[in-house]
């Protein structure tokens, strides 16, 4: 997905930006490590 230029400002490190219906909304994710299937 292309973001508008004026969201990409509020992108930052860690951050998911998504568009839903007519709203942008930001989550912070978080990459844990699963040793059994040995994938993020």
């Amino acid at each position: 997905m292309c973001l508008p230029e004026w969201i990409q400002k509020y992108k930052e490190p860690r951050t998911e930006i998504k568009h839903i219906k007519n709203g942008f909304y930001k989550y912070e994710v978080a990459f844990v490590y699963n040793r059994q299937k040995e994938k993020t």
